[in-house]
């Protein structure tokens, strides 16, 4: 599958070129290359905007994103911005804010690096394929829920894809059925929140994460809330702090990886041949999912970044305490780096996208994130092997967010 690219003909000077439009805007979905390209065009580094009204400068090119990435100049605490350069957003109620304002991914070294080293040991490839077992059990329940929709149409994202990172979460820290439940409304209930919406999710999920504690307190196993509750009880992590990880954990991953299976189901369907490939060599789904993330990259856009002091990109110098946008999902098709970037090709040989970012602030479940996806795959190849998309590919609505997704995914279960 190509993506559209952009008409043939001379780069327009930068004064002509489209603004960029906020990733809330109506034209950036579905079809943000376009957009990417042009700004790829213009230079490295551009000034765009981050939303309207709040702008950024926004980095497109492999090189320049790989080397910010691991830049410790740039920095994650958002202390470090100009608050005349943001938009004013809803304050947090001041009991949960410290629980959802400072988790991992916005904090700096060395509390970063102490904080992750942590729960590191957790997130490991070998831990990873000891979890795998697990991990099925999940994903095979999950699709017995899909297979009970037979002979009618599916959503895909709804009943399988989007719940399915939590179940296996509940699986992973060995929790009772109604506590799997509750993980699954709590953490499904923040991921949804949007301003001024009715309803408190923050404060029912602080409980929930505080509730898990207390049990592992009382009866501790091989799990990371009980790994958690014995770093606090060794004085390792503040009470704040505490609750804290534990919801930035418990969190994090969730949609990406829930991302990254429906849109790898609806790549591998919508191009012409692709489902039928990895169905005949299972041997080709990790590499699948290595493309997929590559080609329809399911964070577009990194964590923003802050610049600390004046910061050179690629002969452009970015004013410090300015906020510094990395686009993945642009990265990841830059011409520079992969050759023929916007065809989906399985067998590229090629496997250094960004998409789980790079440096000190790549993402820690990764490995988890693509044991899930593999084996959530093979179960749909095994139970649905003749699977479709019940409308047309170019019907499909993508979600109007950073986190690149379809809305919906309606299927056939064939």
């Amino acid at each position: 599958m190509t993506e559209p690219a952009a008409s043939p003909g001379p780069r327009p000077p930068a004064a002509s070129l489209p603004a960029f439009p906020g990733l809330f805007e109506e034209g950036f979905h579905p079809d943000p290359y376009r957009s990417y390209q042009l700004l790829r065009e213009q230079g490295p580094v551009c000034p765009a905007r981050y939303l309207p009204g709040s702008p950024a400068w926004v980095v497109t090119r492999y090189a320049e994103a790989e080397a910010l990435l691991r830049d410790p100049g740039l920095l994650r605490d958002r202390r470090h911005m100009d608050p005349r350069r943001e938009l004013p957003t809803a304050a947090l109620p001041g009991d949960v804010a410290p629980y959802f304002d400072n988790i991992l991914a916005r904090r700096d070294p060395p509390d970063h690096t102490r904080l992750r080293q942590l729960v590191a040991h957790r997130f490991t490839a070998q831990e990873v394929r000891r979890l795998r077992p697990g991990i099925r059990a999940a994903v095979g329940r999950s699709a017995d829920r899909l297979a009970a929709r037979r002979p009618g149409p599916a959503d895909l994202v709804a009943e399988f894809a989007g719940p399915l990172p939590a179940r296996v979460l509940g699986e992973l820290l060995h929790l009772g059925p109604d506590d799997r439940d509750e993980l699954l409304v709590r953490t499904g209930a923040v991921r949804t929140l949007r301003p001024g919406q009715a309803g408190d999710p923050l404060h029912p999920m602080v409980r929930f994460a505080g509730r898990l504690l207390r049990m592992r307190r009382e009866q501790p196993g091989d799990d990371l809330v009980s790994d958690l509750a014995g770093a606090h009880a060794s004085g390792l992590l503040g009470d704040d702090e505490l609750l804290t990880l534990l919801i930035s954990l418990l969190m994090a991953g969730l949609d990406v990886t829930a991302n990254l299976i429906g849109t790898a189901v609806l790549t591998l369907l919508a191009c012409p041949g692709q489902w039928e490939r990895v169905r005949a060599d299972r041997a080709l789904v990790p590499q699948a999912v290595e493309e997929v993330l590559r080609y329809r990259c399911p964070l577009e856009l990194a964590a923003r970044r802050f610049t600390g002091g004046p910061c050179t990109v690629g002969g452009v110098t970015v004013p410090a305490r300015n906020t510094v946008q990395i686009a993945l999902a642009a990265a990841n098709r830059d011409p520079r780096r992969f050759p023929d970037p916007d065809r989906f090709d399985i067998g590229r040989k090629d496997k250094a996208h960004l998409a789980f970012g790079h440096g000190s602030h790549a993402c820690i479940g990764a490995d988890l994130g693509r044991a899930e996806t593999e084996l959530a795959l093979t179960a749909l190849l095994d139970r649905f092997p003749r699977l479709q998309l019940a409308v047309a590919p170019e019907r499909i609505a993508w979600r109007a967010s950073f986190l690149r997704a379809p809305a919906a995914l309606p299927v056939r279960l064939a």
